[in-house]
């Protein structure tokens, strides 16, 4: 990770993933040439860098993500151990409403993600109230103990931490969302920013092109497997310069 520079890591990260993923010579007894693997390989990473809305086609730096201070508090960090972490996003169209939420364990790695579509609703904000409240349904059916869940919706999270009863026409969710949290004490709620929350928002992003609720269990769909891929390496980083501090 040290000899590399952030574009090479990217593509070296790529090429790792579609050689495990894509092992055909193994599994298939197919022999795949290292050009035409290569050439997969960019295409690849030109195809999530274009859903992510890129149309510049410019090189994403992991250093940007890396980079010390208030940026730094913006990026996506694993849970502690024996955690789980439920990023969850919405998205609002004319006539749907898509939820999505992510589900991370303590290394990083996928546990499930899932898409709900249903009747769309008069705002943003509701529609991050019901992507919520779905998150915690996930998590409590998947019967996970110690949850961190994870939104960009920063009014949204407040109103879960505040006191007073929540008198919305969809305050009943957030109330419900309160009760929860008070019976399981190792679950709680908090605010991340939007560069934190990027699998989630990527996912939101593409939810429509789904005609029907989707679950994936110890997997994701391939365009915000990338993401995650780099999600993990910024905060592998990150871990590794702390230590190098500390010590």
């Amino acid at each position: 990770m040290d000899k590399l520079s952030d574009v090479e890591l990217e593509l070296a990260a790529v090429l790792m993933r579609m050689l495990w993923i894509k092992n055909s010579f193994i599994f298939e007894d197919k022999f795949k040439d290292t050009e035409s693997l290569v050439r997969t390989t960019k295409t690849t990473l030109d195809d999530f860098r274009d859903v992510q809305g890129n149309e510049k086609g410019q090189e994403f730096s992991v250093s940007n993500e890396a980079r010390g201070g208030e940026r730094a508090n913006h990026r996506w960090i694993k849970p502690i151990q024996g955690f789980i972490k439920a990023n969850w996003d919405a998205s609002l169209s004319k006539y749907s409403l898509g939820l999505d939420i992510v589900l991370r364990d303590d290394k990083g790695d996928i546990i499930a993600c899932a898409c709900y579509k249903r009747n769309p609703v008069q705002d943003l904000v509701e529609a991050e109230i019901v992507a919520l409240w779905y998150a915690v349904k996930l998590c409590n059916s998947l019967g996970f103990n110690r949850v961190i869940l994870e939104g960009d919706a920063e009014v949204v999270v407040k109103a879960v931490h505040s006191e007073e009863e929540n008198l919305s026409s969809i305050g009943h969710v957030i109330e419900d969302v309160k009760i929860v949290l008070k019976e399981r004490r190792a679950w709680r709620v908090q605010h991340v920013q939007r560069e934190g929350n990027k699998v989630a928002h990527l996912l939101a992003k593409n939810s429509f092109k789904f005609d029907q609720e989707m679950i994936w269990v110890e997997q994701c769909p391939e365009f915000i497997s990338l993401q995650v891929l780099k999600m993990q390496i910024v905060s592998r980083r990150h871990v590794d310069r702390y230590i190098l501090k500390t010590e």
